[in-house]
Parts: C-alpha cells; sequence; structure tokens
C-alpha cells in the first residue's frame, strides 16, 4: 500500500509543472485582453462628450468589468422619458437602451480588438432601466 501512495507522489510534480505553465499563459493573456479594453476607454469618453447617446441622456462614465466587457453607464434625465422607458416590454427595453451604443463600431472596435462586448447600463430616477449589449461589438 506505501508503494502505490509513493508512486503517484512522484506524479504530482509532473502534472503540477504543465498545469502551472498554463495558469502563467491565462492570466498574461487576459491582462493583455484588459489592456486592449482600457485602450478604448478615452475614445469614449470623448466621443460621449462631443454626442450625447439619445441628445439629452447624460454618460456618466465607462469603466473596464472584465478582460472582454466594457461597461457603459447612461442616466436618462427626464421623467417623461423614464415613465415611457418603464412602460415598455423587456425586448423593447434592450432596443431603446442600444440608442446608447456608440455610432462609430468600426472605430471603437480598431483600439480594443475582437471579442470585447460594450455594455449599456441605462438608469432613470436613481435606478437601473435595463443594461444592454451592443450588437455591433460582440
Amino acid at each position: 500500500m506505501l508503494g502505490v501512495f509513493q508512486k503517484r507522489s512522484r506524479r504530482l510534480p509532473a502534472l503540477a509543472l504543465p498545469a502551472a505553465v498554463m495558469f502563467a499563459v491565462l492570466a498574461l493573456t487576459a491582462c493583455q485582453d484588459k489592456a486592449n479594453a482600457e485602450a478604448g476607454l478615452p475614445w469614449l469618453e470623448e466621443t460621449y462628450k462631443k454626442s450625447p447617446p439619445n441628445k439629452v441622456w447624460k454618460f456618466v462614465g465607462a469603466k473596464v468589468e472584465a478582460p472582454d466587457l466594457i461597461s457603459i453607464d447612461v442616466v436618462v434625465p427626464q421623467k417623461d422619458q423614464v415613465a415611457f422607458i418603464r412602460s415598455q416590454s423587456s425586448m423593447k427595453r434592450l432596443i431603446i437602451a442600444r440608442r446608447a451604443c456608440p455610432r462609430q463600431p468600426n472605430t471603437l472596435g480598431d483600439l480594443i480588438g475582437d471579442g470585447v462586448r460594450l455594455q449599456i447600463n441605462l438608469y432613470g430616477e436613481g435606478k437601473k432601466l435595463i443594461d444592454s449589449i451592443c450588437p455591433h461589438l460582440s
């Protein structure tokens, strides 16, 4: 019985090395992807300053939530628009939130690369109305 445990303990270091190498490669890849996503933040801020979403909605900020996800917070300041959005079905609210997606997705795509999604978080009266992924960047 002791001989069985000795054989297994010798195999463990041999398996641990490839696993450690794979983990290191994945960690470095994730860091690179997050850097790609962060490269798009200045462009998003400048774009939303020049052209606010839906002309009256307020861009609050953008941040990298994950290596493959940029989150954009947008506030709907007009109470009548908030009431209208709340009265819509979930599908229609998704479509409405997508109006806050950037109008020049190719320029952003060139900065952040493939595989980075852009999520619009739409708020009104201090509460989240809906969040939606921009279809042209996913």
